[in-house]
């Protein structure tokens, strides 16, 4: 009997048992624990380091007398540049009025002026005649004086010596056209025009020979050209207002006046001059066919200005 009890006192011992979680004790590694390389993902990334760059050495000063010394030079030199430009402007100056003078001279001189005014007497004839309106040209009076203050100004734009050269000219003469007509509008009338304030600026292209017998010029193009026409219009001895179709007078003038500029001086059309022989003349004696016409058409302007009732119109 006291053996069976002890068989299962054995058994019993034998038997596992359940062991609660909080009775079981962690195995703690008293092993020595090595070190475990880091991920590349955890490694920090290089940072570049920029070192600032030596300063580059200060130049060495010039002693003062050397400071001194190179103001001095550069004031000569500026000093000399001044002079040179003052002496390039006085000598621009002077051939400037030279050609003034010399254009003047030969362009536009007494004789050539009478000239000028007999070719705008026939110009403004042409022109006024076309105009329906107009029944009777009585008389044409131009005024074409040769002075210095009718001088044109010029500026050298391009300059490859006396055969070729370019000048800017500006033009503003005191030149005046005066006009008398008959015109019937509705009822008759006679009408007194007058052609003034001639503006001209343009490029002229000039070539003289070396013995400055000989000049040819042109107009590069065609020049900016401004004109104004006035008039007084009477109705017998009465006056009356100006008229609409004083615009209709303008625009005529100015277009036959740009057509013969263009067709006698705008390139490849050139204004020639020769310069004659220089011999005696008597007075009265050895006239050209141009001084007849231009002696012949001034005296038929003064005798109508003189009868404007006379039968005898200028065309």
């Amino acid at each position: 009997m006291a053996r069976d009890d002890d068989d299962d006192d054995m058994k019993e011992a034998d038997t596992p048992r359940a062991v609660p979680a909080s009775d079981v004790l962690c195995p703690v590694d008293f092993s020595p624990q090595l070190a475990q390389p880091a991920s590349p993902a955890a490694a920090p990334l290089p940072v570049a380091v920029r070192l600032p760059s030596p300063a580059p050495a200060a130049p060495a000063r010039p002693a003062r007398k050397d400071a001194d010394a190179e103001v001095a030079a550069l004031r000569r030199e500026l000093a000399a540049a001044v002079a040179e430009r003052d002496a390039l402007r006085g000598e621009a100056a002077r051939l400037r009025a030279m050609t003034e003078t010399f254009f003047n001279a030969v362009v536009l001189n007494p004789q050539r002026n009478e000239r000028f005014a007999g070719e705008c007497r026939v110009l403004l004839a042409k022109a006024i005649g076309k105009l329906d309106f107009v029944e009777r040209l009585r008389w044409i009076d131009c005024s074409f004086p040769s002075t210095p203050a009718n001088a044109p100004t010029l500026r050298c734009r391009e300059w490859r010596g006396l055969g070729d050269s370019v000048w800017d000219v500006a033009w503003a003469p005191t030149w005046t056209c005066d006009v008398a007509v008959d015109a019937r509008h509705v009822v008759k009338y006679a009408m007194l025009l007058r052609c003034a304030g001639l503006r001209l600026e343009g490029a002229v292209r000039v070539a003289l020979t070396p013995s400055l017998d000989e000049l040819r010029c042109s107009f590069v193009a065609v020049p900016r050209v401004e004109t104004a026409v006035e008039c007084s219009v009477t109705v017998g001895a009465l006056p009356v207002p100006r008229l609409e179709l004083l615009g209709i007078f303008e625009d005529r003038v100015r277009s036959e006046f740009l057509k013969w500029l263009t067709a006698e001086m705008v390139a490849p059309a050139q204004f020639v001059h020769v310069e004659p022989k220089a011999k005696h003349r008597q007075p009265g004696m050895d006239l050209s066919p141009d001084d007849v016409r231009v002696a012949t058409e001034a005296a038929r302007a003064a005798r109508a200005r003189a009868n404007p009732d006379a039968d005898d119109p200028v065309c």
